[in-house]
């Protein structure tokens, strides 16, 4: 009934095109049986029923696959029900978290290679998380949660001062920011 201008980039197709042809031919062959089992389903129940690892997938009318995400919702009517869907193509998403996995991982190997490790500190609750890299390389049998009372104590006396000024520099901040 309806093919928007978004779903004519989207899919590549024109809305003259589209409305004469089956919603099939947006959906790749591997998941067209799939596809009208939940359709038939969705009328029956009203309710969704996603795909298990909530992968969805279109295909443009160049013939290429791209990962979409779907809302569905149904309308009963004097001439039967009407099924709306919104589709959104998701391959941007996908591209950018694929991308932040890999720099992810290639964090992790740098720190790893570098023996490097990290703490976060919590200034409202006063707890320092250390990772677990911390733990290892400092060969403490420390909990990997603490205070900074607790890690001030840990310190070197002559670095105590300089450890404790630093983290007043946070506390001014705070102040400034909320004052």
């Amino acid at each position: 009934m309806l093919f928007n201008s978004a779903a004519e980039r989207m899919f590549g197709c024109t809305a003259d095109k589209a409305l004469q042809t089956r919603i099939d031919r947006f959906i790749p062959g591997r998941f067209r049986t799939q596809h009208a089992a939940h359709v038939r389903r969705f009328g029956e129940s009203g309710g969704m029923d996603r795909a298990a690892d909530g992968a969805l997938w279109g295909i443009r009318a160049n013939g290429t696959e791209f990962p979409i995400e779907a809302s569905a919702s149904q309308a009963d009517t004097k001439s039967g029900k009407v099924f709306t869907v919104i589709i959104r193509d998701i391959t941007e998403r996908r591209w950018i978290e694929g991308a932040r996995r890999q720099s992810d991982e290639r964090l992790h190997l740098a720190v790893q290679a570098g023996r490097m490790y990290a703490d976060e500190w919590d200034a409202a609750s006063d707890t320092i998380t250390r990772s677990p890299e911390c733990v290892e390389i400092l060969g403490t049998d420390r909990s990997v949660r603490t205070t900074r009372r607790e890690l001030l104590q840990q310190v070197h006396g002559d670095d105590r001062a300089q450890l404790e000024s630093f983290f007043a520099g946070f506390y001014i901040r705070k102040s400034y920011i909320s004052g």
